[in-house]
């Protein structure tokens, strides 16, 4: 078994990402272009602000937002390598954190708790988002729902139907082979 996920890792794991690439070309088009306009105009607060002052909300929402767009970006490239379970948790991540660079630049009191980390509450910080867009609260709670809070609709990992077999999602898009199944008889290639 070591010997088929090393494989998958080493070879199939490209492939995978090879096929996501050509088949969701323009997905992957729009979410470079929603990166690139989160990462810009960090990069240009930090060319313009070089000297870190603690005393400045900017400084740490700025870094949590780049903290963000780079949850982002890694749950994009897990959706790439065929894992579609995971990625959403990571997107709440962000859209947490997000929030929280939102809260402590627009709430002084907040950005007061944050820098004396008195239990300084996150998730308070999504519900104060809201005021700007409802959809954050809606979409944080259908990502903790989904994907965050375990329970019995939850447990399985997702699975991939091929022809008649379905198989349990367990390694990007390559399904394992049974324990009972030599991997290097049969396997699935996706």
């Amino acid at each position: 078994m070591p010997d088929y996920v090393t494989e998958y890792f080493a070879k199939s794991a490209a492939d995978t990402r090879a096929r996501m690439n050509v088949h969701y070309k323009s997905e992957i088009d729009e979410f470079a272009r929603l990166v690139t306009a989160i990462i810009s105009p960090l990069q240009r607060f930090n060319e313009g602000n070089t000297q870190f002052d603690k005393n400045r909300p900017l400084h740490f929402a700025y870094g949590l937002m780049t903290k963000g767009a780079n949850s982002l970006s890694a749950a994009f490239e897990l959706a790439l390598s065929g894992y579609m379970w995971e990625p959403p948790t990571l997107f709440r991540v962000a859209i947490e954190t997000f929030s929280v660079g939102w809260d402590i630049v627009h709430n002084p009191a907040r950005f007061k708790s944050w820098c004396e980390d008195k239990k300084f509450d996150s998730t308070r910080s999504i519900s104060n988002a809201k005021e700007i867009s409802d959809v954050i609260g809606k979409l944080n709670g259908v990502l903790s729902k989904m994907n965050v809070h375990i329970n019995p609709a939850k447990q399985n990992p997702a699975a991939i139907a091929a022809g008649s077999q379905k198989f349990k999602r367990t390694a990007g898009a390559l399904p394992l082979p049974s324990l009972s199944e030599s991997p290097r008889k049969k396997r699935t290639w996706w």
